[in-house]
């Protein structure tokens, strides 16, 4: 099947860049960047924000509240404040975007946060990116994509289908339950891996990648415990490693696939303690012959 992953149509090249000063961290000269990170008020999100300013960056956080900027990003009029002010603070120029704010729950919901709002980030902050002369985007995909039971490609081709109608996907996902997160997921690490070979974002410096967390110690997956189904649930996962991660964890993969030391592209890297090794033990590479 072919999937429809479509186009965000970003505006047309600009061939401003910015000078990037370097300060001294622990004897390291390391080039100072600015990185947007929504989510940034918990989990993975204020990890990601952690470790970038420790490596010395400066990191606009965005979420609801206590973050530098605050908005929905569920809605168009607060997925616009985010760009205009991101793009304000930052002066025109990002080295990197993490849109780490998620949602579990109410279908709908779900869709407009974890996967409109995400894309709508994704072309809004498209120039400034390439402005920075080698910029990244990192997507949190999940290992959910994996995990869930009745999931298809064909639910994530959906999402791909309609990127241009976020009415359209929150009508056909308002029945599905819990579908809507995993194929949201799906769709971005499928769109993460046929765009960023593309001209107008690796062509422009622009390095994209995804994370697929597992079981990650986290706000939002810490409360599953406490719900017997769901604890049921997260217990009958395999994880050879033995434990969760940890949100640092998460963010250190998160902050080499932003970094100029790799030349990972349109990867989604798994990061779930061997629970997918475990499920899929031949599936990676796949190879052409089959």
């Amino acid at each position: 099947m072919v999937l429809p992953i479509g186009r965000l149509r970003p505006n047309r090249p600009n061939t401003v860049t910015q000078v990037s000063s370097a300060p001294a961290i622990s004897g390291k000269v390391v080039p100072m960047g600015t990185y947007c990170v929504t989510g940034a008020a918990s989990g993975i999100g204020e990890a990601t924000k952690r470790r970038l300013e420790r490596d010395g960056h400066r990191v606009i956080g965005v979420d609801l509240r206590n973050a530098e900027v605050e908005a929905d990003l569920g809605t168009d009029a607060g997925r616009r404040h985010t760009i205009d002010r991101v793009l304000e603070l930052s002066g025109g120029v990002l080295h990197g975007l993490v849109p780490a704010a998620g949602i579990t729950g109410v279908p709908e919901s779900v869709v407009s946060i974890n996967f409109f709002g995400v894309m709508a980030l994704v072309n809004g902050f498209h120039d400034a990116l390439a402005r920075a002369g080698g910029a990244g985007i990192v997507f949190i995909s999940s290992n959910s994509t994996i995990l869930t039971p009745g999931l298809t490609r064909d639910h994530a081709a959906f999402y791909l289908g309609h990127l241009d109608d976020e009415a359209a996907c929150r009508s056909y996902f308002a029945d599905k339950g819990f579908l809507a997160y995993p194929a949201g997921k799906l769709a971005l690490s499928y769109w993460a891996r046929a765009h960023s070979v593309q001209p107008e974002w690796i062509g422009r410096g622009i390095k994209v990648n995804a994370v697929a967390p597992g079981l990650t110690d986290t706000g939002m997956t810490r409360p599953l415990l406490a719900v017997p189904e769901a604890k049921a649930s997260v217990e009958a996962i395999p994880v050879p490693l033995g434990r969760w991660a940890t949100p640092d964890e998460i963010a250190s993969v998160i902050a080499l696939l932003l970094s100029n030391d790799t030349c990972i592209l349109g990867q989604t890297i798994i990061i779930d303690g061997g629970t997918d090794a475990v499920i899929q033990p031949t599936s990676h590479p796949n190879p052409l012959g089959g």
